[in-house]
């Protein structure tokens, strides 16, 4: 016995210097390819816009036809999945709802500089109305493009095409930029509050079964009590702590001096009960003890740190 406590002694330092240099990368992002400008652009997005609710999948096939028919069967799956998602997006707002398309349009025309928009109110004037359709009528009639007659049957008034100096491009189109590579072989898919408590819950039974297996502990009739208890608590803060973040607008040091000190309460308050437990003269109960204990702690250390990145 003594041989392995001398044993533990010498492991304990190279195991804490390994696990200061474990470097745990979240970054879903930096498991596919770079070079894609779809890519980058998610990694611009991820950084200065995402929030700690939003999941982002990609989906690549051999052929543009079967990624699009995959994003769309994902999305269309996870929407229908109410009790895990809010909300799933795997293309422009405007081509799967056109009729919020007037009201996009309507910010997108007011939010332009006074010279741009000024440019608008002449044009719609009255006395100019008559030449502005009359240059319509006439577009239409010597268009060759499906495209241009589609919409222009639908815009007389162009009010579709916003100043590319303005936007760097046209106001609506195909829009799919954003959601997929040039090819079309590589789709990106939006998703809101998806599996997070779920996540928090995996992540934390990991760490407990980890911890179990390198202190030596084992289940038994009496500690296996303690899993309904660590379901519980554990998707219960990962819920206090995605609520706090959407109250906050995702602002993390608010959150946590609100959220997460309650949250410590009341893990700390819980693993100080259960940790009493482990002077217990019966085996039975120490071993619940430590379980519940060291599977409260991993619960909220998962949902106080880990979630909020995710």
């Amino acid at each position: 016995m003594k041989s392995r406590h001398w044993l533990w002694l010498l492991v304990l330092p190279l195991l804490i210097v390994g696990l200061l240099r474990l470097k745990l990368n979240v970054e879903v992002l930096d498991l596919v390819p770079q070079n894609p400008p779809a890519v980058q652009r998610l990694k611009l997005y991820q950084t200065n816009f995402a929030n700690a609710r939003e999941l982002i999948l990609t989906v690549r096939a051999s052929i543009a036809a079967q990624a699009d028919a995959a994003g769309r069967a994902f999305g269309l799956a996870l929407r229908a999945a109410t009790n895990l998602t809010t909300s799933a997006t795997w293309q422009p707002l405007w081509l799967e709802r056109p009729g919020e398309s007037a009201e996009l349009l309507a910010h997108r025309w007011l939010n332009q500089p006074p010279e741009i928009f000024g440019v608008l109110t002449n044009r719609l004037a009255a006395a100019h109305l008559p030449a502005v359709l009359r240059d319509a009528r006439e577009a239409l009639t010597g268009s060759l493009s499906p495209a241009d007659i589609a919409r222009r049957g639908y815009d007389p008034l162009n009010l579709t095409q916003l100043p590319a100096a303005a936007t760097g491009g046209n106001a609506f189109g195909d829009g799919q930029d954003f959601f997929s590579s040039a090819d079309g072989t590589f789709r990106v898919l939006f998703v809101t509050e998806v599996l997070l408590s779920l996540a928090t819950l995996a992540f934390s039974g990991l760490a407990l079964a980890m911890i179990m297996s390198l202190a030596g502990w084992s289940w038994n009739l009496l500690n296996l009590m303690a899993l309904p208890l660590l379901l519980g608590a554990g998707v219960d803060y990962s819920i206090h702590m995605q609520l706090g973040l959407r109250r906050h607008g995702g602002d993390l040091a608010v959150t946590r001096r609100s959220v997460g000190r309650a949250l410590l309460l009341c893990a700390g308050t819980t693993v100080a009960g259960f940790a009493s437990n482990i002077w217990s003269s019966n085996a039975g109960l120490t071993s619940l003890g430590l379980v519940c204990a060291t599977g409260i702690a991993c619960a909220y250390l998962t949902a106080n740190y880990l979630l909020p990145i995710w």
